[in-house]
């Protein structure tokens, strides 16, 4: 049980240094397992969000074994589903860039494994949508940036914008097609079936608390099982894959000194986002629309 002590806010500070004092003796519990008592696996992925899910399906389709832990009750329960569920197109990012690469190729194995797997989507496409003639003169742009990496887009005229979306006000469209929106937790669940079927591992409720470097090559990790009876459990792993979303920062920092310059190097800084809802009433005007409909990009925040 824990019990209150003081009704005094506990600063940034403090909360450091309780966490740097608790890592240190996650730390030396995880050394204190013989190699006999460590659990062993081929490899080790942390989180079970869409990220760790479709890698640790890749990985268990390898020889070897697969352990994928998530320290929630269950798989996907942050950002894999809190999110837009739109399936981008590729059509921001630079012409050289990894980003832009990754990013087309994925849409396209995306859109095959949810037709393979009968996971719903709807290929519903996306305006770009401007509203003077600077931001008519970018999307001009950006339709010559996405012929270069090959992105389908195609600029809409203002007659043919009112006609297909009555609702939607524009001086100029550029339309990408490829865009659409996909049922995150339908992907999760193929890609937690696919998994399990290739005989990896998903354990739930199990939360990284240390991680080392051996003098193998490989990786000691501690994890917290949430078990009464065995509730820590350290395992090694010939690899591991960090994808812990918004905890991967602090996964990494786990391998390197207090004073390394991953602390600070490797550091994510959130920003938060709002979703509205309108609802259609005898109040207020009906709005509807049959697609993604975008701003151009604010240049102070992109």
């Amino acid at each position: 049980m824990i019990r209150l002590l003081s009704t005094r806010p506990i600063t940034a500070t403090a909360l450091l240094l309780w966490q740097r004092q608790y890592a240190v003796s996650a730390a030396e519990r995880l050394g204190s397992y013989a190699s006999e008592d460590m659990t062993n696996v081929d490899h080790l992925v942390i989180g079970g969000g869409v990220v760790g899910l479709a890698v640790g399906r890749q990985l268990a389709a390898r020889q070897g074994n697969t352990l994928v832990v998530e320290k929630n009750r269950g798989f996907g329960m942050e950002t894999s589903s809190r999110n837009s569920e739109v399936i981008h197109a590729g059509i921001y990012y630079p012409k050289t860039s990894l980003r832009t690469r990754l990013c087309i190729e994925g849409k396209n194995m995306l859109y095959k494994y949810c037709q393979e797997h009968n996971v719903p989507f709807k290929k519903t496409g996306k305006w770009v949508v401007a509203q003077n003639d600077e931001q008519a003169e970018y999307l001009r742009q950006l339709a010559a940036h996405c012929a270069d990496v090959d992105v389908p887009v195609h600029m809409v005229s203002q007659k043919q914008a009112k006609h297909d979306e009555p609702c939607v006000q524009a001086h100029a469209v550029l339309a990408s097609p490829t865009t659409g929106i996909i049922d995150s937790h339908a992907l999760m669940s193929a890609l937690h079936q696919d998994l399990t079927e290739r005989g990896a591992d998903l354990a739930v409720g199990t939360e990284v608390q240390a991680i080392h470097r051996d003098d193998t090559g490989g990786y000691g990790v501690l994890v917290a099982t949430g078990d009464s009876d065995v509730p820590y459990m350290a395992v090694r792993a010939a690899s591991v894959v960090n994808a812990a979303g918004l905890w991967a920062d602090r996964i990494a920092c786990m391998l390197v000194p207090d004073d390394h310059e991953w602390h600070s190097k490797y550091k994510l800084h959130f920003a938060k986002g709002r979703y509205y809802l309108h609802t259609n009433s005898s109040d207020s005007p009906s709005i509807s629309v049959q697609r993604l409909v975008y701003p151009v990009p604010d240049k102070q925040i992109t």
